[in-house]
């Protein structure tokens, strides 16, 4: 763009203001106090007022500060940030709804920026909103990778489990040798439920929220067959060494 075009002025400035207000957030965004690591585990699987013996809400004063509250008030208002939240689940991304909603703008203000100083306004506007869903974009692909790599582990998953409870091991056991011994990412969700466990949460509850966050339908049958045994009895081992049989079909058809 020539120096002495009219608009050299105010792209210069926008440019300026963009990287101000970037770096406020980025400050923001670094030193602004988080609540404490150890409440957050427990508040993700729902055994913050369990550990500290009370189901009162806590005061206004005695709420930990979080990063974005505004923002994250803003989202949960117009009903977007539970829907993020668990996508930012179901894709293994460790950030919170707001942090995740300022890389979208934070991208989509670079690309906007980049594209009205070499081009136009309207392809500023263009990539500008690209840049803000790309991120978006991502969160699907991986999600859906993950998925797909739950969905092929299963069955190996379910081999080892079987040949656990028939070597005598409880199912608990089970599980904690499936985090142990398999390879990412199922080992990263089972995991979890044993961690869920440890703290408190009962196995079915800790199964359903994995199914949940999996969002797979073999899944899905696997953790209502555990939780069929629960209830009604059974032999477990046979029942997850048909689902497992039934997967490897679908699979290799």
């Amino acid at each position: 763009m020539d120096v002495n075009s009219p608009l050299f002025g105010p792209v210069v400035v926008s440019i300026l203001l963009g990287i101000a207000v970037l770096c406020i957030f980025t400050a923001v965004w670094r030193f602004a106090p988080r609540r404490d690591p150890m409440d957050e585990r427990l508040a993700e699987y729902g055994l913050t007022d369990y550990v500290k013996g009370t189901d009162k809400k806590p005061t206004k004063a005695e709420r930990p500060k979080e990063r974005f509250a505004g923002l994250a008030k803003l989202l949960n208002s117009l009903g977007m940030g539970p829907k993020v939240a668990e996508k930012l689940s179901r894709a293994d991304i460790p950030l919170t709804v707001a942090e995740f909603v300022m890389i979208q703008v934070a991208i989509g203000g670079v690309l906007f920026a980049l594209g009205f100083m070499q081009l136009n306004l309207y392809v500023g506007l263009v990539a500008g909103t690209m840049g803000f869903f790309l991120p978006g974009f991502y969160l699907n692909m991986q999600q859906g990778k993950l998925r797909s790599g739950y969905t092929n582990q299963l069955p190996d998953v379910l081999t080892l489990l079987v040949g656990s409870l028939r070597a005598g091991y409880g199912l608990s056991q089970a599980l904690e040798l499936v985090a142990r011994e398999v390879s990412p990412p199922a080992n990263r969700e089972f995991s979890r439920v044993q961690r869920a466990m440890s703290l408190g949460v009962s196995l079915q509850r800790a199964l359903d929220e994995m199914a949940a966050r999996v969002d797979s339908d073999d899944l899905d049958l696997v953790v209502t067959a555990i939780n069929i045994q629960y209830e009604m009895g059974g032999n477990l081992a046979n029942v997850l060494e048909t689902i497992s049989e039934t997967i490897r079909d679908r699979i290799r058809i």
